[in-house]
């Protein structure tokens, strides 16, 4: 088995990387966290207090001058003052006439600890799981930045952000944030469209098809029927039947009643002229204007 070669440990042999260092002490587990001491396990400095690559302090830029107010820890400076944004991925589907889901969310950061949430609107029928995407917690960057985590800094309008192999493309914000990130000297852009989503326009396509074009509306006949009840309208005129074999003249009365628009047809028989006493032409009824023929 052959080892390695090392010189041995004998004065002028071996060399010292630490020159000039005056710490030698262990790592320990207690640090300022937010300018809180807390007890930590993962953030530990290294040999001699100088800090790991991982650990480095988190500092947030301030809107105040250090001279207009004292200097206070970030979760009281930032309580309750959060970050939106509007974004949107793409999600493949198989077996489906669409490629690919639109599917739309909200990007929230928190200033107080530089969390970050993200949460998709629930959409009815969509056959998904939405709600929250991702809970909220710090999220570090894609390798080979794997090292370091999401700052306010890295989110803005028309920019993309890997979280946990997902890209989502941010299209708006609210007022407050585009308030908030031009008071820290970062320009916002102007909001950008979102694609359309192919199965939400095809679910509206079908609902519109299942909604009535022409809806049955109530008709109001009751104030009619008050405001003209016992009004009729009264019209002559006449029948000329004397072209066919054995036709006559025959005299009409046309009424017309206003309180439901129907009308009635009599026919206005002379005395002694040998026909028939029925003189009812057509009973009352709503007449079309456009008849059809029954054969």
């Amino acid at each position: 088995m052959i080892r390695s070669v090392v010189l041995p440990l004998l004065p002028g042999n071996s060399f010292r990387n630490n020159i000039g260092q005056t710490r030698f002490h262990k790592s320990q587990h207690f640090e300022h966290l937010n300018s809180v001491p807390v007890l930590t396990e993962k953030l530990k400095p290294g040999i001699g207090g100088a800090p790991l690559p991982w650990s480095r302090p988190r500092k947030y830029p301030s809107i105040y001058a250090r001279a207009e107010a004292p200097e206070l820890p970030a979760w009281i400076v930032f309580d309750k003052q959060v970050l939106c944004f509007d974004a949107y991925f793409q999600e493949t589907v198989q077996e489906q006439r669409y490629a690919h889901l639109v599917r739309k969310c909200k990007i929230y950061f928190y200033l107080e600890d530089g969390t970050v949430q993200v949460v998709e609107p629930k959409v009815a029928n969509s056959g998904i799981p939405q709600g929250t995407l991702i809970s909220r917690q710090r999220i570090h960057f894609p390798a080979p930045r794997d090292s370091d985590f999401y700052d306010m800094i890295d989110f803005n309008v028309n920019r993309e952000v890997e979280l946990f192999g997902r890209v989502f493309k941010i299209t708006d914000c609210d007022r407050f944030t585009r308030v908030f990130l031009n008071r820290m000297g970062i320009a916002v852009p102007d909001p950008v469209e979102s694609p359309p989503d192919p199965y939400s326009v095809e679910r509206a396509r079908l609902a519109d098809r299942m909604l009535a074009k022409h809806p049955n509306n109530s008709v109001d006949t009751l104030r009619q029927f008050l405001a003209h009840d016992r009004q009729v309208l009264r019209f002559y005129g006449y029948w000329d039947d004397r072209a066919s074999p054995h036709g006559l003249l025959h005299n009409l009365e046309i009424y017309y009643y206003l309180s439901d628009d129907t009308m009635e047809i009599k026919e206005v028989i002379p005395p002694n002229s040998g026909r028939d006493t029925g003189y009812m032409f057509m009973r009352r009824a709503k007449l079309r204007k456009v008849a059809f023929t029954l054969w």
